[in-house]
């Protein structure tokens, strides 16, 4: 231990020792008890010397060799001449070549030209109730943009039971209208009320101010360049992408299907337990049933839905080769691509060829090899999806057989783009993404 500035006194009749002045210079800590004191470590808190307590005073232990003051204490700047190194280094080059350095005096040009981030701890936030605390992030795929037009996607993670909510955008302005109506869903859904949100400092979530304060919602950020403190919405979106990414590979989709593969895999991970939960799923922590897995089908997969409806004589095939994208966001139903036409059908009825993915094959015969997409926005408002939210009857088991349905409730059309289709198809209604 060190004590720098002693004074010096030539008629004292006993050396005082500075406790305040020790500490500051020495990394230990001073614990007095009745009749002893105890010098330790401030990191490892171990005991480094103790000391007797005599005649109301506390009184340092005798040395058991005579050291020498030092009159001077100019020494050579070892630290700079050997490149600054670590205290360890300098610690163990001190102890090996007899050079004297002092550790505990801090290095400005160490501190500025080797500033580093500081080790992060667990975090602390803990959630008692769904919707208590609410994490959400813009993810963007520019310039890939999707099939639907979409550039961007919105997630929500519930803190409580790790359900999240995707819905992609078109712009990064729509998270404000995509907030607010999926407030007002959620909490009219489970009679809860959202208590905070999460977020980073995006300029996106600056309109959302004067929302969550008229609904008396915390707004947390986190300091900027620190994704790690939003480590729970960084976990989604790698996840997230991952699973998409290998959905579209085995698939063997393009990119430009990305919109689809997301929120397939939202479904999907929805679904899946996690360790978070101790083996449960998102969906059973906070819908508290269990769901059903055997109406999944492969994405990408050949199905062949019944057509029948959209037939122009009898003599035509009851179905089309279609390319499996996903499930319908508000029926009981599946969505199916034909690449001939560039049209989504949402089908009840259909038959699913879950090892074989031909979309490559199908698409050498169609047109173009790439399904165009037009910039006319097709949607003046956005709905968001209420079997995100709200749970869905499901059935034990879809049947695979073509069974007479009703043509208006359960097949419907989309048209992602200009085609050569025939007038039956314009009339029949179009859902949105």
């Amino acid at each position: 231990m060190h004590l720098p500035k002693v004074f010096h006194v030539p008629n004292i009749a006993c050396k005082l020792l500075s406790v305040s002045n020790l500490c500051k210079t020495n990394p230990i800590s001073i614990e007095f008890f009745h009749d002893y004191y105890l010098v330790k470590d401030l990191k490892t808190k171990v005991p480094l010397q103790k000391g007797l307590l005599k005649d109301g005073l506390y009184y340092l232990p005798k040395p058991t060799t005579n050291h020498k003051a030092l009159i001077t204490t100019k020494h050579q700047p070892w630290h700079h001449i050997l490149g600054h190194p670590s205290d360890r280094i300098m610690k163990h080059l001190s102890s090996l070549h007899k050079i004297k350095h002092s550790i505990n005096n801090p290095c400005i040009s160490c501190n500025t030209s080797k500033s580093h981030k500081l080790p992060f701890t667990l975090s602390s936030i803990k959630s008692t109730r769904p919707l208590e605390i609410i994490y959400s992030d813009v993810w963007g795929l520019a310039p890939i943009r999707s099939l639907d037009g979409y550039l961007y996607y919105l997630i929500s993670i519930d803190h409580y039971s790790k359900y999240i909510w995707l819905y992609p955008m078109k712009n990064k302005s729509d998270v404000s209208l995509l907030f607010a109506q999926f407030q007002k869903l959620v909490e009219k859904t489970f009679n809860l009320l959202i208590v905070a949100l999460y977020s980073d400092n995006g300029g996106e979530y600056i309109k959302l101010k004067s929302c969550l304060s008229s609904n008396c919602i915390s707004h947390y950020t986190i300091p900027p360049h620190t994704p790690k403190l939003n480590s729970t919405t960084e976990r989604r979106h790698r996840h997230i992408v991952e699973t998409a990414r290998a959905l579209l590979h085995h698939a063997n989709l393009p990119s430009q299907f990305w919109s689809f593969a997301f929120t397939m895999a939202v479904y999907l991970i929805n679904r899946l337990p996690t360790q978070n939960l101790n083996m449960q799923s998102p969906y059973l922590t906070l819908h508290q049933q269990q769901h059903n897995i055997r109406h999944l089908h492969s994405f990408g997969c050949l199905c062949f839905p019944w057509h029948k409806p959209y037939t122009h004589h009898k003599l035509q095939q009851k179905s089309i080769p279609c390319i499996f994208i996903g499930y319908s966001p508000s029926q009981y139903a599946y969505r199916c691509l034909d690449p001939k036409t560039n049209k989504i059908y949402t089908f009840r009825h259909v038959i699913f060829l879950d090892n074989n993915f031909p979309y490559p094959n199908l698409t050498q015969s169609a047109p173009t090899t790439n399904l165009p997409i037009t910039n006319t926005e097709t949607q003046s408002h956005i709905i968001l999806p209420l079997n995100s939210i709200i749970p869905q009857p499901q059935e034990p088991n879809l049947p695979n057989t073509t069974t007479p349905p009703t043509p208006e409730a359960d097949l419907q059309e989309v048209q992602l783009s200009p085609s050569t289709s025939s007038g039956n198809d314009s009339s029949s209604t179009p859902s949105s993404p």
